[in-house]
């Protein structure tokens, strides 16, 4: 009798698991969709022109708009000129670095770190037709040289320009999330 209800509480036992685990994962945020997610208008692809860039920032119009097409291709959403809709994208603000200090026991600077924020507006559209219009923001954090002259400068615009990247990356991540209807 003590084999079966022990099987009877293993079996309730994983069956309760299982639940558990399924109201998680369902909360995640992932989706289980045939070529990734939806769009408004049912719209099957978009085209991503560069974006406009309203900052010094040589590139990012650019790398902006590469990362989101790199979104949508991975969910079989990108397309060209022809497409279902468009998304068009200005870089609106690029914060210059903030200086960000970590100090030893005795006060002096360990390391230096910055970070680069950014705001980027996102507009989808249907011809003429504006669906969605939305901006996405965040910053990125890289290590800054301890070094002092030329190549030091060249080091920290090097990092600063590969934050930058992984930036616009997960800036146009989030743009697909917001993007979707749901």
């Amino acid at each position: 009798m003590s084999a079966v209800r022990c099987r009877r509480f293993q079996t309730a036992l994983l069956a309760a698991l299982f639940s558990v685990s399924a109201l998680f994962t369902a909360g995640c945020g992932y989706r289980f969709t045939p070529d990734g997610g939806d769009l408004p208008g049912g719209m099957r692809t978009v085209y991503v022109p560069v974006f406009l860039n309203d900052t010094a920032e040589a590139g990012m119009g650019a790398w902006c708009a590469d990362a989101l097409r790199m979104e949508l291709s991975r969910r079989n959403r990108e397309g060209g000129e022809l497409s279902d809709g468009r998304v068009e994208g200005r870089i609106v603000e690029i914060r210059d670095p903030t200086a960000i200090y970590t100090t030893d026991g005795e006060g002096r600077v360990k390391r230096t770190s910055a970070r680069v924020s950014a705001v980027v507006e996102i507009r989808l559209l249907r011809g003429s037709e504006l669906l969605r219009s939305f901006r996405v923001r965040g910053s990125e954090d890289y290590l800054v040289s301890s070094a002092v002259g030329t190549m030091a400068v060249l080091e920290d615009d090097s990092a600063r320009r590969l934050a930058l990247r992984r930036l616009s990356e997960r800036l146009m991540h989030d743009a697909w999330e917001r993007l979707q209807t749901f």
